[in-house]
């Protein structure tokens, strides 16, 4: 792939951990999607032992929407299948889990191997995947530690797609918080105020919630 001239400086930034340089160029729209399975897989390399927060909380925040007779899930970032694997053997009544990534390299690393799960690598924005792929008005979305790695934009396209209901978990303060000099590729600077009063504007209620000074975890059900 030839590389432009911003993709090589924004992935030399990287190397070193200088996140704002990433960041700077995402929000003006610089990358290519291809561009930007680059990148994860880079930032994967570089902080792939980093633990997944909260497990406790969020299968708690799964458990209330599968309560509710959602019984189909997709996930936005599934990475290695770690928390498919935890839910599915927790709840035996799911159906199914989707996968969506990224990033190819889960191919190779996924963990996950329950009958009812699925791993798929994106080729295309998530918010653009066509009918048959995902099917919003019957699953449940969940994402976990994803969602921060998008604009306040592209958050509301995810939205807009219509599930019934959304499990989420994102480290956001509770006010906006700008994340230069840290965060990764941590792109969403609005916090989890906007957040809640967000997903109000687009028809849900929250039925769990857990906080953590810089860790939320929520579940959303589409209002009838």
């Amino acid at each position: 792939m030839n590389l432009t001239p911003v993709v090589k400086q924004s992935l030399d930034a990287c190397r070193v951990k200088n996140w704002d340089v990433y960041r700077n160029h995402y929000r003006q729209g610089h990358f290519s999607f291809v561009e930007l399975q680059l990148f994860n897989e880079l930032v994967y390399s570089l902080c792939k032992d980093i633990p997944r927060f909260h497990q406790t909380q969020i299968l708690e925040a799964i458990g209330e929407v599968l309560s509710m007779s959602f019984l189909e899930f997709i996930e936005l970032g599934c990475g290695k299948g770690v928390l498919a694997q935890l839910a599915l053997e927790r709840y035996p009544l799911i159906r199914s889990w989707r996968g969506y990534d990224i990033n190819p390299l889960m191919k190779q690393e996924n963990l996950c191997k329950h009958p009812c799960y699925s791993l798929n690598i994106l080729d295309r924005d998530f918010w653009e995947l066509e009918d048959g792929f995902v099917s919003p008005a019957k699953q449940a979305l969940v994402s976990s530690h994803t969602l921060e790695h998008f604009t306040a934009q592209e958050v509301e396209w995810i939205f807009d797609m219509g599930f019934r209901a959304v499990v989420v978990e994102v480290p956001l303060h509770n006010k906006n918080y700008f994340w230069k000099g840290g965060g990764s590729t941590h792109v969403l600077d609005d916090g989890w105020g906007w957040f809640k009063q967000m997903t109000r504007d687009f028809g849900y209620n929250m039925v769990y919630q857990h906080e953590a000074p810089r860790n939320k975890i929520g579940a959303f059900v589409k209002a009838e």
